[in-house]
């Protein structure tokens, strides 16, 4: 390495680029001709669209936000439900015990706001297996790193990621949509290298805050929930062997599948139980089958259930999406623009911001024609898609054609 690669290194990393840029192909975004606005003068009927995630900044979005007008900011549960200050919707801490506030806190943030803010971008960017400039000074910046400094840089980007990814979901479900009310549900998402450890009770504990969540989103009227997160079976057995849990592989493998049993069922269960509620998930950032890797829900069939994939800004599909015969639609996951806390715009990756295109597109669908039902609003929105032939077939989502089907 020191005496044959080192030395020509800018040599090489020089010819490389001169064949990349050589071939390189600027794509045409296919996604603004596609948009559609909603205007009060289109008598619109308000709807309820809930973000299911890590949490909002609602002062961003006070225009629209849905409001509890039993309950009150003051420390107190004045309608009886269970949840304390519940007025623009209800919270869960990591222990899935109920919390009020419905953005993720930064109380153990170690690093400074504008310093994580400055690599936050670049560390999703990283998870998506996206090579860009912002993801290549993440590397750069661990590389300057040493010991417990790595962990703490991931362990801040992790919390600092967990604080912004619901406000920018909101953002994207929101644009447009002068009828939409926003209900946030906030659940806590873990960001340690050693993560929480997976328990039979913390998943019958969850399972129950499931149950209760779309309780409380069908009680309050929400038409469309968008949830950009799941899980997988794989993840709990990781997280058993990072805590030093069982004896061998085995028994680690055995408890996993019980404990993600728990969780499958209760969500499955929780979304059955709520057909008037069209859900819509994202399908992972894993570039895998979502069925035969057992993720939830994104491998849930159900007909109130709507998966979504991500393509590029030219609708081809993402590097890093998952795919399978339950994910129906893509839409624009890549560099999708939209705020986070404090009302700072930033361009994220993933799925996670794919999905809220689709539920975007369905609450306008609803705020149009408040009659329609998901089984309806699902099939409007394939039928109005673009069939993309690829490696594997796929409809892209077009919402000027989809909001045209409902005025024939």
């Amino acid at each position: 390495m020191l005496k044959i690669t080192l030395p020509v290194r800018s040599a090489v990393l020089s010819a490389y680029q001169a064949v990349i840029d050589e071939h390189a192909v600027s794509k045409r975004d296919i996604w603004l001709e596609r948009q559609v606005t909603l205007s009060p003068e289109q008598k619109l009927t308000p709807v309820v669209i809930a973000v299911w995630d890590s949490g909002v900044d609602t002062e961003l979005f006070a225009s629209q936000l849905w409001k509890n007008e039993q309950e009150t900011a003051d420390g107190q549960d004045e309608d009886g439900n269970g949840f304390v200050d519940d007025v623009h919707g209800i919270a869960y801490d990591l222990d899935y015990q109920r919390t009020t506030g419905l953005l993720h806190p930064l109380t153990d943030l170690k690093a400074e706001v504008a310093e994580v803010t400055r690599y936050m971008k670049g560390f999703m960017d990283l998870q998506a297996a996206l090579e860009t400039s912002e993801a290549a000074a993440v590397r750069a910046r661990l590389s300057e790193l040493r010991g417990e400094a790595v962990k703490q840089f991931i362990e801040d980007l992790g919390l600092f990621g967990n604080y912004c990814h619901g406000t920018h979901v909101a953002g994207i479900a929101l644009a447009g949509n002068p009828a939409a009310r926003l209900l946030t549900v906030r659940i806590s998402f873990d960001y340690r290298v050693i993560p929480q450890c997976p328990t039979v009770e913390l998943a019958r504990r969850e399972a129950d805050a499931e149950r209760a969540i779309v309780a409380y989103l069908r009680q309050h009227g929400a038409r469309v929930v968008n949830m950009s997160w799941g899980g997988d079976r794989k993840s709990v057995e990781n997280a058993l062997e990072k805590n030093g849990v069982g004896a061998n592989a085995e028994e680690r493998a055995r408890l996993a599948r019980e404990i993600y049993g728990i969780q499958r069922e209760g969500l499955y269960e929780a979304l059955k139980s709520a057909p008037d509620i069209l859900f819509i998930c994202a399908a992972g950032n894993a570039d895998n089958d979502v069925e035969f890797d057992e993720m939830i829900p994104a491998g849930f069939d159900l007909p109130n259930l709507l998966v979504v994939g991500a393509v590029d800004q030219a609708g081809a599909p993402t590097s890093f999406t998952s795919f399978g015969k339950t994910v129906q639609v893509y839409a624009c996951g890549f560099e999708v623009d939209s705020y986070i806390p404090g009302g700072q715009r930033m361009r994220l990756s993933g799925t996670s911001m794919a999905a809220p295109n689709v539920a975007n597109l369905a609450a306008k669908l609803l705020a149009l024609d408040p009659t329609l039902k998901p089984g309806q609003i699902i099939d409007l929105i394939k039928k109005g898609a673009d069939k993309a032939e690829g490696t594997r077939p796929m409809l892209l989502i077009n919402p000027r054609k989809t909001v045209e089907l409902i005025h024939k």
